[in-house]
C-alpha cells in the first residue's frame, strides 16, 4: 500500500486492524518506508523498524514524530495458511 499524503507531514502513529473471524490471513511481518521528498525522481526513503502484527489482527506502532509525503506499507507474510489477506483499517496520524 502506498499513501501519498497531500502535504509533508509529521507521522506519530500507523495502526492497522484485521477481523480474526473470517476465511482470510491475518497480516504478519509488515514492512514500513516512509518518505520526505516530493519528487519522484529525488526520492529519500526512510525504513521504519515494525513489530508483526499480532494474530488477534492488532498492529499499532508508535513512532518518533518522523515527516513524511508518502508511507508506504508492505505485508511480507500472514498468520494462517490462506492464500489472501484481509485487512479491514488503516489509520496513519
Amino acid at each position: 500500500l502506498v499513501l501519498r499524503l497531500k502535504e509533508t507531514d509529521r507521522l506519530s502513529r500507523i495502526a492497522l486492524r484485521a477481523l480474526t473471524a473470517t476465511e482470510h490471513g491475518i497480516p504478519r511481518r509488515i514492512g514500513i518506508v516512509t518518505d520526505a521528498s516530493r519528487d519522484p525522481s529525488r526520492l529519500r526513503p526512510s525504513a521504519v523498524p515494525a513489530p508483526e502484527m499480532t494474530p488477534d489482527g492488532v498492529f499499532e506502532m508508535r513512532i518518533g514524530e518522523r515527516f513524511a509525503h508518502s508511507v508506504t506499507i508492505t505485508i511480507h507474510s500472514a498468520w494462517g495458511s490462506s492464500s489472501t489477506i484481509r485487512l479491514d483499517a488503516l489509520v496513519v496520524d
